[in-house]
């Protein structure tokens, strides 16, 4: 029969380890979706995706400096260049249907990798700092390299966020249709990261802002379309929303609307995920799209 006696210190020494590995556990969690918010999958492909745009493919430059790739279709019909900015974690891939669609209809059209994302330069994705310089960037491409002169912008998610805000300082886009977007990167954090993880925003929401803006060397907590879009007007923008979306709160699509000035449009779409009212009635998304498009332009 043994004569050790329990370690009276073992008891005593759970509650400090039951700290240390919720402590480790609440920083991991912060790493990981601060890691994922600012890096996009390079390979990224739509489900079920096949080839479908006819395109030449084109190297320019970010306002940045960053080297980026884009595509290109020149018009057929109509004197306007839809550039196409795809969202975070994707990147041409996500909006290449879309762009045949609308180049089948005679606009020209131009999708591109941001920054950190597809076959682009960079190595992380700044939800919009750098993203936004990117889309002046192929602005200034095409107005240099084709004959194209009226740029309008169709975004989804992030991308939607990047054409507001650089329709507000560059007068050269005539009108926005933003698919998705957020009104502000900080009050968005939460939202998602409640809908992905399924825990609550606090107190998670401002440490991973804070980390995700060291990893990407960029002020995300700074974006703002929401404060940006009234500068917009007088020419036009479009809201694109789905009621069911989980990544960005639908009620941001209503604040976007309040803040900005006429022409405006604001098209709900029922049972729609995030950026999923082009994949519910594909043909109903263009016609929408295009019927805008050529009002801002011609009208």
């Amino acid at each position: 029969m043994s004569d050790r006696r329990p370690d009276a210190n073992s008891g005593s020494n759970w509650p400090l380890l039951v700290f240390v590995s919720l402590i480790v556990t609440y920083v991991a969690i912060i790493l990981r979706t601060s890691w994922k918010l600012t890096h996009a999958v390079r390979d990224y492909r739509p489900p079920d995706y096949k080839p479908s745009m006819r395109a030449d493919k084109v190297r320019f430059r970010s306002r940045t400096g960053t080297g980026l790739i884009g595509w290109h279709i020149a018009p057929t019909e109509v004197n306007i260049s839809v550039i196409l900015c795809h969202g975070v974690w994707t990147n041409h891939y996500e909006m290449e249907t879309r762009a045949q669609g609308l180049a089948d209809r005679g606009f020209g059209v131009f999708v591109f990798d941001f920054s950190g994302s597809g076959e682009s330069g960079g190595s992380t994705t700044s939800l919009g700092t750098r993203e936004t310089q990117d889309l002046l960037g192929a602005i200034d491409f095409l107005e240099t390299n084709s004959e194209e002169s009226m740029f309008v912008v169709l975004g989804n998610s992030m991308g939607g966020a990047v054409g507001i805000m650089a329709a507000a300082c560059d007068q050269r886009i005539k009108a926005v249709v933003a698919d998705s977007a957020f009104a502000t990167v900080e009050d968005n954090v939460p939202f998602a990261f409640r809908a992905i993880t399924g825990l609550p925003a606090y107190p998670f929401q401002t440490p991973i802002v804070r980390v995700s803006e060291f990893i990407a060397n960029a002020k995300i907590s700074l974006l703002r379309p929401v404060d940006e879009i009234a500068r917009i007007s007088p020419r036009p923008v479009m809201l694109i929303q789905g009621s069911q979306d989980q990544i960005v709160d639908p009620r941001d699509a209503e604040l976007l609307y309040q803040a900005a000035n006429n022409p405006k449009a604001l098209w709900r779409v029922e049972n729609a995920g995030h950026v999923e009212s082009f994949d519910l009635d594909p043909n109903a998304y263009l016609d929408k799209v295009d019927g805008f498009f050529r009002e801002a332009v011609f009208e």
